[in-house]
C-alpha cells in the first residue's frame, strides 16, 4: 500500500507509564470514619474523592481525557493552524469539528466527528493493594495556618502504574497516523507532559513506552476475506504497519532542578500513618510523609509556599505605592492569578514532589507537652509526639511554561527570582512546626544546561544580566499596573 493511499482502519496500541502519581477523578465521594486516637473519642468522618475505576476496581484513564490531551498538543503545533487550500487542518481531520450554527447546518454543514476513536486506558495489572489516598489542606496565605473547611482526601494511581492505550483511526491518511505517533511520543520523561488533576503539583506526568508500541492496519481485502471465512478470527485480518513517526512535539515546559537541604527536621504529616492509640501507647501522633525509603515533600506544599512568598513580595512592593489595603490586595491577586492560574485558566508554573533517601539516623522523634495558658503547668491529657525527618537532601523539579520567557511575562520571572533568592538564603520554612523550629531549609537550583547546582551567589554570577532585567520588569509592572 502506498503512503499516499488512505487507510481503511489503523490501530495504535501501547503503554503509558505514570512517572508521577495520577489522578483522574470519578466524581464520586464517600465518607470514611478513621479510628479514634487518644483524646479523640469521636473521630471526624472525612470525605474521600474517588478515582476513575472500572467495575473490577481497576483505575483507568478515560478516553475523553486522553483524546483531549492529544487534541491540545496537536492544536498547539503552529503548522496545524493553517489549513491547506480548500481543505481542513490536521486537527480538524483527526478530531473533527462541531457544527458552527443552525444557519450553517441548513447549508449542509453538520460538523464532522473526525477519524480518531480513543478507548479508555485500563491499568495493565490489578492494583497490588488498596488504592493510595493523598491528603491535603489549604493554608491561609496571611496566617500560614490551616484554613477552615479545606481538608481533603483523594485517591490516586501510584507512580509506576502502566495503562494500556488503544487508538483507532478510520479512513485516515499517512500524515494523520504519523502526527498521532508524534503526539504520543510527547509523553516522555523530562517533557512535563501531564494530564488529570493536580498538574500544577507535579501529578499526572506520563511516559509513552516506545518499545511496547504496535501499529496495525486493516485494509479492504483483508476485511473481505474475514467476512467470507466464518472460522477466521478478526485479529488475523490485521497486519503490522511499518511507519515512521514525525519528530516528537517539543515540550511547552522548561525544567529547573531543585535541591533542598534541610536545616531542621521536616514534618509533612501523612494521616494514613496515624494509628489508633491506647492510653499506654507511646507511638507518635504524626508521621512524616514517605514513599518506602524516601521522604517526600509534596509538590502542592512547595507550590503553595512559593505562591505565598510571591504574594508577600507583591503586597510589599504594591504597598509602597500607598494605594490602600483593598486595592493592593486586588492587584496582588490579579498578578498571582496570571502566574499561578485559577478556576478559569491553567497556571504557568508546576512543581514536582521533592524526594530524598533517609535512614533510621535521619528520623527525628520528639515529644511535646501542651502548657496551660493560665496556670503555666502542663495541660492534662495533651502529651503528644511527632516523627519528623532530616535527610541530607531532597530533589525535585520546578517547571516553567515557555510563555514565561516571552517579553510580556518577564515580570513573573523577576517575582520568582526574588522568591528563589529567599529560599536559597534559608529564609523560608515549610510543613508542621515552623514556630517550633521545624521546616527550615536552604535550596540550590540547576538551570537548564547547567552541570551542577548553584547557590544564590553562583546563580547571580552566571545570570546577572537576565536576573537584573527580570527584576526591573517586575518593578515596571508594579508601576504600570492599573490603578498604581
Amino acid at each position: 500500500m502506498s503512503s499516499n493511499e488512505p487507510y481503511v482502519r489503523v490501530r495504535i496500541r501501547g503503554v503509558l507509564r505514570a512517572i508521577a502519581e495520577l489522578r483522574v477523578g470519578s466524581g464520586d465521594e464517600w465518607e470514611q470514619r478513621p479510628e479514634p486516637t487518644l483524646g479523640e473519642a469521636d473521630a471526624v468522618a472525612r470525605l474521600i474523592s474517588g478515582l476513575s475505576q472500572d467495575v473490577h476496581g481497576r483505575p483507568f484513564i478515560p478516553g475523553a481525557s486522553l483524546r483531549g490531551w492529544l487534541r491540545h498538543r496537536l492544536g498547539c503545533a503552529a503548522e496545524n493552524h493553517s489549513p491547506p487550500s480548500g481543505g481542513k487542518t490536521l486537527c480538524q481531520r483527526i478530531f473533527g469539528e462541531a457544527r458552527r450554527s443552525d444557519e450553517t447546518a441548513s447549508n449542509g454543514d453538520f460538523g464532522d466527528a473526525g477519524c480518531l476513536r480513543v478507548a479508555d486506558a485500563l491499568l495493565t495489572a490489578p492494583p497490588g493493594g488498596p488504592i493510595p489516598i493523598r491528603h491535603g489542606v489549604g493554608i491561609d496565605a496571611v496566617l500560614g495556618t490551616a484554613t477552615e473547611g479545606h481538608l481533603y482526601a483523594k485517591q490516586v494511581a501510584p507512580r509506576g502504574s502502566r495503562f494500556a492505550v488503544e487508538l483507532e483511526l478510520t479512513d485516515c491518511a499517512h500524515e494523520e497516523v504519523r502526527a498521532l505517533l508524534a503526539a504520543l511520543a510527547g509523553f516522555r520523561t523530562g517533557s512535563g507532559a501531564a494530564l488529570g488533576q493536580g498538574k500544577g503539583h507535579g501529578r499526572g506526568q506520563l511516559a509513552w513506552e516506545s518499545t511496547a508500541q504496535r501499529v496495525d492496519v486493516l485494509d479492504d481485502d483483508a476485511f473481505d476475506r474475514w467476512l467470507r471465512d466464518d472460522t477466521a478470527p478478526i485479529a488475523d485480518a490485521w497486519r503490522p504497519l511499518d511507519i515512521q513517526a514525525s519528530p516528537a512535539l517539543s515540550s511547552a515546559w522548561v525544567p529547573f532542578h531543585l535541591c533542598l537541604q534541610p536545616l531542621a527536621p521536616l514534618l509533612i504529616a501523612d494521616p494514613e500513618l496515624k494509628k489508633a492509640k491506647r492510653e499506654d501507647d507511646h507511638q507518635p501522633d504524626h508521621y512524616f510523609l514517605r514513599d518506602r525509603d524516601r521522604a517526600v515533600v509534596p509538590g502542592a506544599s512547595l507550590r503553595g509556599l512559593i505562591r505565598a512568598r510571591c504574594r508577600r513580595i507583591l503586597i510589599t512592593l504594591l504597598a509602597a505605592k500607598d494605594q490602600g489595603d483593598q486595592l493592593t490586595l486586588e492587584k496582588a491577586g490579579r498578578l498571582l492569578t496570571d502566574l499561578f492560574g485559577g478556576t478559569e485558566r491553567m497556571g504557568l508554573i508546576r512543581v514536582d514532589d521533592a524526594r530524598g533517601r533517609f535512614s533510621p539516623e535521619n528520623v527525628h522523634t520528639q515529644t511535646f507537652n501542651a502548657i496551660d495558658r493560665f496556670t503555666g503547668g502542663t495541660a492534662p491529657k495533651l502529651l503528644y509526639s511527632v516523627e519528623a525527618v532530616r535527610p541530607r537532601r531532597l530533589r525535585g523539579r520546578v517547571w516553567l511554561c515557555e510563555e514565561l520567557f516571552e517579553k510580556d511575562h518577564q515580570w513573573a520571572l523577576g517575582l520568582l527570582t526574588l522568591t528563589l533568592r529567599d529560599a536559597m538564603e534559608g529564609d523560608l520554612a515549610l510543613g508542621w512546626g515552623k514556630g517550633r523550629g521545624y521546616g527550615a531549609f536552604r535550596s540550590r537550583i540547576r538551570p537548564p544546561g547547567a552541570r551542577s547546582y548553584l547557590d544564590w551567589p553562583g546563580l547571580l554570577d552566571a545570570h546577572r544580566a537576565a536576573i537584573e532585567a527580570a527584576v526591573t520588569a517586575l518593578e515596571q509592572k508594579i508601576t504600570e499596573e492599573p490603578g498604581a
